[in-house]
């Protein structure tokens, strides 16, 4: 069945005869007094959740501007009695039937128990890479995203369950610690990114099966493919770019990542719902490619000039197939980042050869050039197969 606008299908339906020119305005008024806006209902849940994060945001600077004065059974009293009024506020506006300030109000009182997490971890002096936070944290999300069947604590969970995996056995430290080395040093996370991408991925194919947490599937899966894109796309910058973000000392945690990642991968190849064997085969490749540029950045002193085009093909070659996932199974923002990774590939490759082949003026001139004429060709790719995904 065609996806088009009502207006549309009243002109087709005219045309065709089955309605006349004043039925046709009747129905057009009708739906314009009587049916419910999409954008207008999109617009309510945007600015609610905005409005709640300023909220959340007030609360946070209010107590830690009073904080100084207050006993530590205050302290815990006072975050309490927000959390308990922020949840009262969630359940009178359900009851009222305002759902979608609701859902804002809950994902008010998820980012609530974070915040009042932090603040009880600072009243018993706990290290900065407190892990734990974000674990309890994470768990909140996930049971809060599990009884409202929402998104945006599916969202939530990502960077929390990043957060208490890279903070994993830290501590070395009281006040500097390892807080953004555990996520960005080479015994850290940042090596993996790509691979927990892939990983998560297969987790959101894994939980497609289950209709009581499927709602958190295709966000699980946007997020796996921007942890994907993103190292990659970084890694056709330079070679050396690329041993930076692959250069890894193989922890015991990180070996035990990658087994976690393995291990979901060969469960979403064996149980995951996909839409073609095709698609089986890509998650396998991009593995295996993915467990190959590890190995290629824990040898000491690798040069990587010579394997460093095959990367950047394999890299576009990757985004090409991510835009061919994204229509296969439907997903737009799958499409969306597909078509982005493969364009800025596309840029960063002729700045970084026109720079050196090049006048710097005749570079800056034709790369305007360059991307006037692409930005045209990739919206209207981009529309075309979005429009095979509405058919």
């Amino acid at each position: 069945m065609h996806d088009i606008k009502v207006r549309k299908a009243l002109d087709l339906w005219e045309q065709a005869g089955l309605i006349d020119r004043i039925k046709a305005d009747q129905l057009a008024q009708y739906l314009d007094e009587h049916a419910p806006s999409q954008n207008s209902g999109r617009m309510v849940k945007i600015v609610s959740v905005f409005g709640a994060v300023l909220v959340g945001l007030g609360m946070i600077l209010f107590v830690a501007s009073h904080w100084a004065g207050m006993s530590p059974s205050l302290r815990i009293a006072t975050l309490f009695f927000a959390y308990a009024g922020v949840v009262g506020a969630a359940l009178l506006s359900g009851q009222r039937g305002y759902d979608r300030v609701s859902r804002s109000l809950w994902f008010l009182a998820t980012l609530t128990v974070g915040a009042f997490i932090f603040l009880v971890g600072q009243i018993f002096n706990f290290s900065l890479t407190f892990w734990q936070g974000p674990f309890i944290w994470l768990l909140a999300a996930l049971a809060m995203g599990y009884a409202l069947r929402c998104r945006l604590h599916a969202w939530l969970a990502i960077p929390l369950a990043l957060l208490a995996i890279g903070w994993f056995g830290g501590g070395k430290a009281w006040f500097s610690d390892d807080q953004l080395k555990a996520l960005i040093g080479d015994y850290g996370l940042k090596p993996l990114l790509p691979l927990l991408g892939l990983g998560l991925a297969a987790l959101s194919l894994l939980v497609e099966r289950l209709p009581d947490w499927r709602f958190a599937a295709r966000t699980w899966l946007v997020w796996g493919a921007l942890l994907i894109s993103a190292p990659l796309v970084l890694g056709t910058i330079d070679d050396q770019v690329l041993k930076f973000l692959t250069k890894i000392d193989f922890t015991s945690k990180q070996w035990s990542i990658i087994a976690l990642c393995v291990g979901l991968v060969g469960l979403a190849v064996w149980l995951g719902r996909f839409t073609s064997l095709r698609s089986r085969l890509l998650m396998v490749l991009v593995a295996g490619l993915l467990i190959g540029m590890l190995f290629i950045g824990g040898v000491e002193k690798t040069n990587l000039v010579p394997v460093y085009a095959l990367f950047v093909l394999l890299a576009f070659l990757l985004a090409l197939g991510l835009i061919w996932t994204g229509v296969q199974a439907g997903h737009p923002a799958l499409v969306n980042i597909g078509v982005g990774s493969a364009a800025s590939i596309m840029l960063i490759q002729y700045f970084s050869w026109s720079m050196r082949l090049l006048d710097r003026s005749l570079a800056f001139i034709i790369g305007g050039v360059v991307l006037i004429t692409l930005s045209i060709w990739i919206e209207k790719q981009r529309r075309r197969l979005l429009a095979r995904i509405t058919r």
